[in-house]
């Protein structure tokens, strides 16, 4: 009888976890913007910007200073440019940064994520970008109307293999 009573315990108190668990992982409901009247645009991409300086040929005579498995004709720096990005609404700018890139040598890529709870409707969006530092203006521009429903999101990423920039919805 008290080993059928120790079970009984812990059957209870494992049943009592489980239901606090179950409510907490449906309940309460959570809404990030109203679904009525608002609607979210994300900023989400990683790119790595172009390499900064050229690569220098290394004569023969340096060549054979180096091992064999080693003797390279050329010479390339690995840091690449800062990623400048420009982010307009309705033709108010809403965001602008200079992102470097990451690691330890300046090689990476450089990331952008932000959100931005806009009113559900028309806007206008432009995205601009600028990904070497040898060139002036931007290198990357999409301007485009979208028509935003409530309660929807909005992606904005980088493909350079697609052209630039993509929305998705």
């Amino acid at each position: 009888m008290k080993q059928f009573a120790k079970y009984l315990g812990q059957a209870v108190a494992y049943a009592l976890l489980m239901a606090f668990v179950g409510y907490f992982a449906t309940s309460p409901g959570y809404t990030y913007v109203d679904p009525r009247e608002k609607s979210v645009v994300k900023l989400s991409l990683a790119h790595a910007g172009k390499i900064i300086g050229e690569c220098r040929e290394i004569s023969e005579q340096q060549r054979k200073r180096f091992p064999p498995g080693a003797r390279i004709p050329q010479d390339c720096p690995r840091e690449r440019s800062d990623i400048t990005i420009e982010f307009n609404l309705d033709g108010k700018q809403v965001f602008s940064k200079v992102i470097p890139p990451t690691g330890l040598s300046r090689d990476g890529a450089a990331y952008v994520y932000e959100t931005f709870v806009v009113p559900a409707g028309e806007h206008q969006l432009e995205v601009s970008m600028r990904d070497d530092v040898r060139t002036s203006g931007f290198d990357y521009v999409r301007k485009e109307t979208v028509t935003l429903e409530g309660g929807r999101m909005l992606i904005v990423d980088f493909m350079p293999e697609r052209g630039g920039f993509v929305l998705v919805r």
